[in-house]
């Protein structure tokens, strides 16, 4: 289960948005990215909030200078690199002077003041009393503790209690040597206990430009969030016009935070988005959502989406999930959505469960239902909701002698609906028995089984219907050895493996389809399945067995250096069972191979499926990656898929992806995303960013290429400005 949200990150970064229409994303520009000379990033401090130092006012004194007088029984004058410490505290100046009755200081010539909270003033002169730490200095350069900030002053009051008030004030929290974004006042104050300060008359200036001006402004120097404007943003997509955003950021409480967006779409009207977050006992959850009333740009149709996602944990074996995503149409993603993952979706789940797990049992039970979002797909296609579901599993053993029994069984029950066609409940137990034997040379599993089912087809909705029910008794036995040499540094292993499986043949071609679906056979592991379909519905025929041999390379912490692995699967009997009425298999699959390695900042893997009837490749998938210490890096990799149907191309997947993510120089970093269809001779995605960032303030300039849902190429270019560190959690007063 995810963790729940993490409240006390900071939001992101507010942008300002330009884009330009069209871009173009072709893989010569994305190797700039793999050839670039790789580069360290710069390491931008991390500010930490200087807790306050508790000081006794009755704590002796130290004095040190060049020379000491004592006008008179309470005066004391230091001369020439004068010092005075009282615990953390420390007064340096050319002249210092201390009054024991009145218990004050006052300095003067190249002067600094180090608080007890490692505040530091430097002035021409100040005047400090030590009980309350009250005073003045004149002509102020600032620095707060834990590097949170720093400024300078023509005049600045210390009223005790980490506060501090500056008038004619500059104040940034750019790192020292940088000071592209500061902001001016007439007076800044600020309260190191509360964590934040107060501007009146405040401009915010970037490079010494002007950027706005407010009357006063409340801002935080410290990590704790505040509710206020977040930085505005503007400026123009090829689709939506010019866009104008102003977020507010609203701290509800110490575990509950929202952002509220309003937005303004010249080409589609005004916009409201929200993002909340929020931590309860034992969980938390996150809702995010955006409405866009009457689109221009789509009919003045009103648009909108929510994701809503919650966890929870009641006990250490209990929790609970509760997941709710949907659309208003089915061409919201291919507008709105970022990623490719996000814009090609074709359901969107929502879900409501609670999982129980205690080692030996296991029992899920909830709802589910999917909104399909792609036109494309065909209302006999659309999936089946669950409403609702129950799964109850059980496992235990026992040896008895020499011989090791591992017995379980795996029940459910679920009620499946779709607006049209079949409808009904599934009820479906599967007890096994397994008898293992295992050793450091291999393993025996002869295994024994039952799945039952029984299904009540909804007819009509008057509560008749029809009573279905099928019974498939299994046997199988999975056994493997394992041989091991040595190869220098390395262990090497062979590892053969031999897997049978008898089931008896039940004629399934009356029974629904509810969730079910063939097993593709892309990975090793598939050969050495009981069942070769997914889901409950069907439960294949068979008298074969499965012939692999696997091989690892193992580092001395037993770590995988190199693993290959090939395989095949053989009916002794042509299985009769299929999805559908006339399925055909032949008598063996295809040949199966797959491989990987690790190799220092290397990775790679690959696997390739060889169809023995028509001596043809049938698919596979390529990956080749990087990855330095400094966190640069490349990937690049290809799938390929050939049609079911020789003679169509429909079903066929011929595509390359490339990531590459390149440090160019310590504030410069590219980063490349590009998915390339080889059969469609274009991009279905292609992201390519370049990031400037110097620690106070940073750019990006994206350019993006992705396909909507109606098949159409989305081309734009997009430029994002952010002040890295100042702007956080603002509220002007």
């Amino acid at each position: 289960m995810p963790s729940p949200p993490d409240l006390s990150r900071r939001i992101a970064a507010p942008t300002i948005i330009a884009a330009v229409k069209p871009a173009k994303i072709f893989f010569a520009i994305a190797f700039t990215a793999l050839l670039t000379p790789p580069a360290h990033a710069q390491h931008c401090p991390v500010p930490a909030a200087a807790g306050r130092a508790v000081v006794d006012p009755d704590a002796p004194l130290q004095l040190r200078a060049g020379r000491m007088v004592s006008e008179d029984r309470d005066t004391v004058t230091l001369h020439g690199d004068a010092e005075l410490r009282q615990g953390p505290r420390k007064f340096t100046a050319d002249h210092i002077t201390y009054n024991r009755e009145k218990r004050e200081v006052n300095a003067a010539g190249g002067v600094t003041v180090r608080s007890a909270a490692g505040d530091i003033l430097r002035a021409d002169e100040a005047r400090v009393e030590l009980h309350n730490f009250t005073g003045e200095a004149a002509a102020v350069n600032y620095a707060a503790g834990g590097g949170t900030g720093r400024g300078r002053a023509s005049h600045a009051e210390l009223r005790g209690r980490g506060v501090l008030v500056l008038e004619d004030a500059a104040y940034t929290q750019c790192p020292p040597g940088n000071d592209d974004v500061v902001l001016t006042a007439a007076q800044i104050t600020l309260d190191a206990e509360s964590g934040f300060g107060v501007a009146k008359h405040a401009k915010l200036r970037f490079k010494n430009v002007p950027v706005f001006y407010l009357p006063r402004l409340s801002f935080p120097i410290s990590d704790r969030r505040k509710s206020g404007f977040l930085f505005p943003s503007a400026g123009y997509d090829g689709d939506s016009g010019l866009v104008v955003e102003a977020p507010l950021y609203l701290n509800l409480h110490p575990s509950a935070d929202a952002t509220v967006t309003p937005a303004v779409h010249t080409a589609r009207g005004a916009q409201l988005a929200l993002e909340a977050r929020y931590l309860v006992p034992g969980g938390g959850g996150e809702l995010h959502g955006a409405g866009l009333p009457n689109d221009d740009a789509l009919q003045q149709r009103d648009r909108w989406a929510v994701d809503y996602r919650h966890r929870h944990r009641f006990t250490d074996h209990l929790q609970g999930a509760l997941d709710y995503r949907d659309v208003s149409d089915n061409f919201y993603l291919g507008d709105f959505a970022d990623g490719i993952a996000a814009s090609s979706a074709t359901t969107l789940p929502a879900s409501a469960e609670l999982k129980y797990d205690d080692g030996r049992w296991r029992a899920r039970a909830g709802t589910a239902a999917y909104t399909v979002v792609d036109n494309n797909v065909a209302a006999d296609d659309f999936p089946y909701d669950k409403r609702p579901y129950i799964q109850l599993s059980g496992h235990s053993g026992t040896t008895l002698g020499a011989l090791r029994t591992e017995y379980g069984v795996h029940t459910s029950l679920v009620h499946f609906k779709r607006g049209h066609g079949t409808e009904g409940r599934r009820l479906r137990a599967r007890p096994a028995l397994h008898f293992p034997l295992r050793g450091r040379g291999g393993f025996l599993i002869p295994a024994l089984s039952l799945d039952y089912t029984r299904y009540h087809i909804d007819d009509g909705g008057d509560g008749s219907g029809q009573t279905l029910s099928r019974t498939v008794p299994l046997f199988s036995v999975d056994g493997a050895l394992v041989f091991e040499r040595g190869a220098g540094r390395f262990v090497h292993t062979l590892e053969p493996r031999v897997f049978y499986v008898l089931a008896k043949n039940k004629t399934q071609d009356g029974l629904p389809l509810f969730d079910t679906s063939k097993v593709r056979g892309d990975n090793y592991e598939q050969l050495f399945r009981d069942n070769l379909f997914f889901g409950g519905d069907r439960i294949g025929d068979a008298n074969r067995i499965s012939l692999g041999v696997e091989s690892r390379l193992l580092a001395g912490d037993g770590a995988q250096v190199f693993r290959a692995a090939i395989g095949q699967m053989f009916h002794l009997r042509r299985p009769r069972v299929g999805l559908s009425p006339g399925d055909s298999a032949g008598r063996r699959s295809g040949l199966l191979g797959e491989a990987g390695f690790t190799k220092g900042a290397w990775r790679g893997g690959a696997f390739a499926v060889w169809n023995s009837a028509d001596d043809r490749l049938r698919g596979g998938r390529l990956r080749l990656g990087v990855e330095s210490d400094a966190g640069n890096g490349a990937e690049v990799g290809y799938h390929f898929r050939r049609a079911a149907d020789a003679d169509s191309e429909d079903g066929a997947v011929r595509q390359w992806r490339l990531r590459a993510w390149r440090q160019l120089s310590a504030r410069w970093r590219v980063t490349v995303d590009e998915w390339y269809s080889v059969e469609h001779s274009r991009n279905a995605y292609a992201d390519l960013a370049f990031t400037y960032d110097n620690c106070c303030w940073g750019i990006t300039v994206r350019g993006r290429q992705r396909l909507s849902a109606d098949g159409d190429s989305r081309n734009s270019l997009l430029a994002s400005f952010r002040l890295r560190r100042f702007w956080r959690y603002n509220r002007a007063q």
